[in-house]
């Protein structure tokens, strides 16, 4: 299981890393208060929701179904956390879990 999920960790990253690189598409504007700190440029797609979706997928086959419902919604609440918080625009994030879930499967 640790293996996996290191694996899913890695792949995401550079994935989506690498499409940031390759589309270039700005964040928004962010929050107002300025209270999160923007480590890199560009939005899409959102590297949190890429991660959490591709952990989720690829630890759901290995635990029971409630905690696999549990990664689910911990995915989904992550990758819209970024949206609420004003650094992300919501295709940044339906991209990222998807994509996320993909590479994800991929592992299982």
């Amino acid at each position: 299981m640790a293996l996996r999920l290191v694996w899913a960790i890695l792949l995401a990253g550079l994935t989506a890393g690498g499409l940031k690189r390759l589309v270039r598409r700005p964040r928004p504007d962010g929050p107002p208060d300025g209270l999160y700190p923007a480590h890199d440029r560009y939005g899409f797609p959102s590297g949190h929701a890429v991660r959490v979706a591709a952990i989720a997928a690829a630890l759901s086959p290995l635990v029971p179904c409630w905690a696999a419902l549990a990664l689910a919604l911990w995915a989904i609440g992550v990758a819209l956390s970024r949206v609420a918080l004003g650094i992300h625009y919501l295709l940044d994030v339906l991209v990222g879990v998807l994509l996320g879930g993909a590479l994800g499967l991929t592992l299982a």
